[in-house]
């Protein structure tokens, strides 16, 4: 029985990508909480069970890939967080445990933490902190499905620091010390370039929110040693902008408090960021770098740094006098 629904299931999961059998989807799920309920009681089933069978396992599996594909579409994704948030709770539940499922968990709440609602539960529960923890479960030496999870987990983490809670939590929760060893293993590893992206945006908006002074003072040595990691990722060639645009982003962050000037000063931070700025030829990355360089330039030892280096001219083109 369990075989049949789990073929049914993976070619309703299949046809969702098409939208108008996935605006029939979710009206079926509004319509009829019957339909929801059964969806809910296989991963419940799931969460609750030690050491389930395969069978139950797989067809957990393709009940979240199936949510994962209706999640997809912004209006189904607003139905199941604004009208469902227990079944959200459910899905981080299994996201947050070992087992089978959890790869299937973590990516249908990456989907799910596009909604405020969704960012604002994982907040309120004990989730946030765990997939910290996953997150920062990533070594060079981890298999495919380990990289996996951890860059899920980042991103779902990442998602629920848009909210100024999300990122005071994560904050006291010691991201940024959790964060740094891990991105300090992982420069040298196109394996981990996706993980990075996550994790440093992740960082990028921890940074933000102290530099706002929403958190308070993240401190000068979590700051050091956040500003070391950072500037070691620029270097690496081949990596997505994005990550570039980030690292550059959170080191701006870093740089908008005078007293931890002189500390970047020390850490040379003019350099890496003058490379970023002049390579990326106006795309964002370059941009946050010149915006980056700019607040270095307030402290008149990098300034003649910049000088030196001829690299007033690229802070220019970005940001006005």
């Amino acid at each position: 029985m369990r075989a049949l629904q789990g073929v049914a299931i993976t070619v309703l999961s299949n046809c969702v990508l098409s939208k108008p059998v996935r605006d029939a989807a979710a009206r079926l799920v509004q319509s009829r909480a019957a339909t929801l309920a059964s969806l809910r009681a296989v991963l419940q089933q799931q969460a609750s069970s030690q050491g389930s069978s395969d069978d139950a396992c797989a067809l957990c599996s393709k009940v979240l890939d199936l949510l994962t594909n209706m999640a997809t579409d912004a209006a189904t994704r607003q139905l199941l967080a604004a009208d469902h948030l227990p079944l959200v709770r459910d899905i981080a539940e299994l996201a947050t445990a070992s087992g089978g499922a959890q790869a299937a968990a973590l990516g249908c709440l990456c989907n799910l933490a596009l909604e405020p609602g969704v960012q604002r539960a994982l907040v309120s529960s004990s989730a946030l902190r765990q997939l910290l923890g996953l997150a920062c479960a990533v070594t060079p030496a981890a298999g495919g499905g380990s990289v996996q999870v951890a860059t899920h987990a980042a991103v779902a983490a990442s998602r629920a620091a848009k909210q100024d809670v999300g990122a005071a939590a994560l904050q006291q929760a010691g991201a940024l010390q959790l964060l740094v060893p891990a991105l300090s293993g992982a420069v040298g590893h196109p394996a981990l370039h996706a993980w990075q992206d996550a994790a440093v945006r992740l960082v990028a908006l921890v940074t933000a929110a102290a530099a706002a002074g929403q958190l308070g003072s993240c401190g000068e040595a979590g700051a050091s040693s956040a500003a070391q990691a950072l500037l070691a990722v620029l270097p690496q060639p081949g990596l997505p902008d994005s990550v570039l645009g980030n690292a550059c982003l959170s080191l701006g962050h870093i740089a908008s408090q005078p007293d931890w000037l002189p500390m970047l000063h020390g850490l040379d931070a003019v350099a890496p960021l003058l490379r970023v700025a002049h390579a990326g030829r106006g795309n964002v990355a370059s941009k946050n770098a010149a915006i980056a360089l700019a607040k270095l330039a307030k402290h008149p030892p990098m300034l003649q740094r910049l000088r030196d280096l001829h690299g007033l001219e690229i802070i220019y083109t970005y940001v006005r006098p």
